[in-house]
């Protein structure tokens, strides 16, 4: 029965509008194992109308059945035929309340408040399953297939989707790494490219010209205070550089710092000294980040624009950064260059 109701589900055959109601409303419950409990409970009477559908084990009545059997079993079709049941693995009725509970489901005990009114809704809806034939309830389990098929496409296309997004971001942290350390131009590409990645997360970013004899090179501000005061280094930076961005920042009544270390032969440098030193020093909380890729997914995981977005403006910052900061021509070509060629 569960092949005829698939097949139904994949056609264009029309299907109960009420059923399709009722499903989308367990699919809502906070506890997806309501959503494999219909789903079993649809099979079951699909496949012998004379159950209980109000059955959790068979001591429910001269009716009862085990839910959780049929729920098993339809957990071993969910790969072939590309549908989700909820809860996942090969138990999916192996959860509260469906487990050590009463034998009839409309007498369960201990039901989470937030489970209770789709527990309510649920036993409604098999009350209303238990009055159907097989052949209706075959075309209420088509609903449920279909939906749930329908769901697996979703979730499957948002992962592609994801995946895409992370390999673009990644692209463009490897293009960016090689623009960084190429040629680092005094340090110049380091703080632009760092003042880029910051505009992903704050709206509100000041990059210090090449010319200004204060000591921040790029800062991020909130409610017109310094939130975040960044040194970047394009030449091996050491714990006193770091210390002394403390005390920089300290004096700029910032309570944060970070050190921006993008030389390849950045040497390791003891962080947790460095955040202890500066907390107890200057107040001041001071994390270092030794490469363009930490610096990306440091910001990355703080920006609210989804990853493949995010790349796309990350790469048009920097070209905005490297102008205002007075890079030569054939710095900002080889930037879009690079862009360009992915």
């Amino acid at each position: 029965m569960l092949e005829r109701a698939y097949q139904l589900a994949r056609s264009d055959a029309k299907l109960p509008a009420k059923w399709d109601e009722y499903i989308a409303r367990i699919e809502a419950a906070p506890s997806k194992t309501y959503v494999a409990a219909i789903g079993a409970a649809l099979l079951a009477k699909a496949t012998d109308e004379r159950v209980d559908s109000l059955s959790r084990t068979q001591e429910a009545g001269e009716r009862g059945y085990a839910i959780r059997g049929v729920g098993e079993f339809m957990a071993t079709k969910t790969d072939a035929m590309g549908f989700d049941l909820g809860a996942p693995g090969k138990w999916p009725l192996n959860n509260s309340p469906f487990y050590r509970n009463a034998a009839r489901i409309d007498r369960f005990e201990h039901i989470r408040a937030a489970d209770r009114p789709f527990h309510e809704d649920l036993v409604r809806y098999l009350r209303e399953l238990d009055k159907l034939n097989t052949e209706q309830a075959c075309h209420a389990l088509a609903v449920f297939l279909r939906r749930r098929i329908a769901y697996t496409t979703k979730v499957q296309k948002e992962r592609r989707e994801l995946a895409a997004a992370s390999a673009e971001l990644t692209s463009v942290i490897e293009l960016a790494r090689l623009f960084v350390t190429e040629k680092p131009e005094g340090g110049m590409r380091g703080q632009a490219f760092t003042a880029a990645v910051l505009d992903c997360a704050y709206d509100d970013v000041r990059l210090r010209n090449i010319n200004d004899p204060n000591p921040i090179d790029v800062s991020a501000w909130l409610h017109r205070r310094m939130h975040l005061a960044v040194e970047v280094k394009q030449l091996p930076a050491d714990e006193q550089t770091a210390l002394t961005l403390a005390a920089d920042a300290a004096a700029g009544e910032c309570e944060r710092a970070l050190l921006v270390a993008l030389d390849p032969g950045q040497p390791t440098l003891d962080r947790r000294h460095i955040r202890t030193r500066g907390l107890e020093d200057h107040g001041v909380l001071v994390n270092v980040l030794a490469s363009v890729e930490d610096l990306v997914v440091h910001f990355a995981a703080m920006a609210e624009r989804p990853l493949a977005e995010l790349a796309v403006h990350l790469q048009q910052r920097v070209l905005v950064r490297l102008q205002e900061h007075g890079l030569p021509n054939a710095s900002v070509e080889r930037w879009m260059t690079l862009c360009e060629s992915r």
